[in-house]
């Protein structure tokens, strides 16, 4: 098969008979003429065809088909952002009133055993609020209570 097609291709020899020279002109003749509509088609010699795609038009039609998608992702990450810093608040001021509580107890303990539990528990807190705020919880005196 392959050695057909270039048997077909091939210039015949210089006495070879007229009526295979002008079949083989003819060959060549319509690949070429395939080979000229090829490139006019590829490059957009023709009326409403654009050729090859171009790459900044094809980073226009992802940008286009992202943005809803970016736009999405960022009013998710603003909503997960004032989320977020609400249930920061709550975190601190359940931390805040658990120390608030201990600090009562503390006030009001009379044994040793209960004293140093309610220390473990403030340290316990404190912990927490530092981890949550930044910074560690001032602590109430009892009088303040």
């Amino acid at each position: 098969m392959l050695k057909q097609l270039i048997a077909w291709i091939a210039p015949p020899a210089e006495d070879a008979d007229p009526r295979r020279v002008f079949y083989w002109r003819l060959t060549v003749s319509g690949f070429m003429g395939l080979l000229v509509l090829f490139i006019t088609f590829a490059f957009g010699g023709v009326w409403h065809l654009n050729g090859f795609a171009l790459a900044s038009d094809v980073d226009t039609k992802i940008a286009d088909a992202i943005k809803p998608i970016k736009d999405d992702v960022r009013l998710i990450k603003d909503e997960q952002t004032a989320q977020s810093g609400y249930l920061k608040q709550l975190v601190k001021s359940d931390f805040a009133a658990r120390i608030d509580r201990e600090v009562r107890a503390r006030c009001s303990a009379t044994t040793r055993d209960e004293k140093e539990r309610i220390k473990s528990a403030i340290d316990t807190y404190q912990a927490g609020y530092k981890t949550v705020a930044g910074v560690k919880y001032d602590e109430p005196e009892c009088d303040e209570l």
